[in-house]
C-alpha cells in the first residue's frame, strides 16, 4: 500500500491513478492476502467482540507485518528493476 502512493504520484494521468490504486488494492484482496492495516481491524474487533484469544492477535500481526516487509520488499525491487532495465534500454 505504501508503494501506491509512490505509483500514483508518478503517473500523470488521472485514470491512471484510478488504475493503480485498483490494481493494488484489488490484488491485496482478490488474492487473499492479509494486510498488517487492514486485517488489523478484523482480528482486533475479534479479540474484543468475539473472545478471539489475544495471543492469536500477536500471531496474526506478526505474521502480516513479517509478509508485508518481504512482498513488499519484492513488489518493490520488481518495479523498481523494470523501470531501470526499461530506462536503460531506451538508452
Amino acid at each position: 500500500m505504501g508503494l501506491v502512493s509512490w505509483l500514483v504520484t508518478a503517473s500523470r494521468d488521472t485514470m491512471a491513478q484510478i488504475l493503480i490504486i485498483l490494481l493494488v488494492a484489488g490484488s491485496i484482496y482478490f488474492l487473499g492476502l492479509h494486510h498488517s492495516i487492514a486485517g488489523n481491524v478484523e482480528v482486533l474487533m475479534g479479540v474484543f467482540v468475539a473472545g478471539v484469544p489475544f495471543t492469536d492477535y500477536l500471531r496474526f500481526l506478526g505474521l502480516a507485518i513479517v509478509g508485508n516487509a518481504v512482498g513488499g520488499f519484492v513488489f518493490v525491487a520488481l518495479v523498481k528493476y523494470g523501470h531501470i532495465s526499461m530506462s536503460e534500454s531506451s538508452v
